[in-house]
């Protein structure tokens, strides 16, 4: 009976262990099916790029004086951006692209060489002027909304410069010869005029020098120190100015003759020993003799008459004239394209010859 009653009690307890096995295997199965439930469901976390680009920086910054006129303009974004949508006007003077340069509050816009090169990253751009920029000139940098990044965000605003900046004096002075050294002339100390459009230093380049080494803005008289007799051709002059450009003015060719050399330009008497010998006229290219005791032409030895007139030729004329005081002078007259000169020589005594 107590056999009995133990494989009944051994039986009911297997069944016990049995169930409650089941119960575990179920709620496991019920667990693991959350689970995998969970691990199918995903979560996306991409998140829209919505932020427009802005301008970090520029080149030429803002406000920079002294700039290059032959410099490159540089603008620099927050991101990178989309190449296509930085241009730059390459055919006129128009302000239509992205990126503009204008010197006139963008009524018109600075012609550029090429399309503006990326670096960086697709953050920075560059870009060139086709010419050379104006001297001393404000310049203004502006970029349009027409920029944008590369996942098609435009800016928000267009940027401008406040001031933009200024180029810098790479302008020299222009030279001009107003007015030329008489020649032949026997002013060893000559005046020579010219005129710049800049003040500034003067230095003297050649067999040319002197004390004036200031120019002002127009006409400037500059004398020469004592020259001897010769002709100089290779005189200059060059004005520098107060940022260091410069330029330089070749000086005409000019003759210094003082040996008993007298010359007429215009219409001028020739006077020696008081009598009134000549007069030149440079209109009709003659000279007309006055009331000397006695004219004679060296050619010939042949008398002229006071008051003749004579033509000049490309010919030479030799001339013997006594004057009133008895003294005796060769004067040989040398006509030549736009110049007539006198060469003298006393005899008998040093009286002077004047051009008056």
């Amino acid at each position: 009976m107590n056999k009995i009653l133990y494989i009944i009690l051994i039986s009911l307890f297997g069944l016990t262990v049995i169930s409650c096995s089941s119960d575990d295997s179920a709620a496991t199965s019920s667990d693991n099916t959350t689970t995998a439930t969970t691990d199918d469901t995903t979560t996306d976390n991409t998140t829209t790029d919505t932020t427009a680009p802005t301008v970090s920086s520029i080149s030429p910054t803002d406000n920079e004086s002294g700039v290059s006129i032959g410099s490159t303009i540089s603008v620099t974004f927050s991101e990178s951006i989309d190449n296509s949508s930085v241009t730059a006007n390459t055919s006129n003077t128009t302000c239509s692209e992205s990126m503009q340069l204008s010197s006139n509050n963008f009524s018109s816009c600075i012609q550029m060489s090429s399309t503006p090169s990326a670096s960086n990253t697709n953050k920075t751009f560059s870009v060139t002027p086709s010419d050379n920029l104006s001297s001393e000139t404000s310049y203004k940098i502006r970029v349009t909304t027409l920029v944008k990044d590369v996942v098609g965000n435009s800016m928000s605003n267009s940027y401008t410069t406040s001031n933009g900046f200024t180029t810098a004096d790479e302008t020299a002075p222009i030279l001009s010869q107003v007015t030329a050294i008489t020649t032949p002339t026997n002013d060893n100390t000559s005046s020579y005029t010219f005129s710049s459009t800049e003040a500034g230093t003067i230095t003297y380049g050649g067999s040319c020098s002197s004390d004036n080494t200031s120019a002002t803005t127009d006409n400037n008289t500059v004398t020469f120190n004592a020259l001897a007799d010769g002709t100089y051709d290779n005189c200059t002059i060059t004005v520098t100015d107060n940022v260091s450009n410069s330029a330089t003015l070749n000086v005409s060719s000019f003759e210094i003759d003082n040996t008993n050399s007298l010359y007429l330009y215009g219409s001028k008497e020739l006077r020696c020993g008081g009598d009134g010998f000549f007069t030149y006229s440079s209109n009709q290219n003659q000279i007309t003799f006055g009331n000397p005791p006695q004219i004679l032409n060296q050619e010939d030895n042949s008398s002229i008459s006071s008051g003749s007139s004579i033509n000049l030729s490309e010919s030479q004329y030799s001339f013997n004239i006594l004057n009133g005081s008895g003294s005796r002078f060769y004067i040989t007259v040398s006509p030549q394209t736009a110049k007539v000169f006198i060469q003298y020589e006393p005899i008998g005594n040093s009286n002077s010859c004047l051009s008056q």
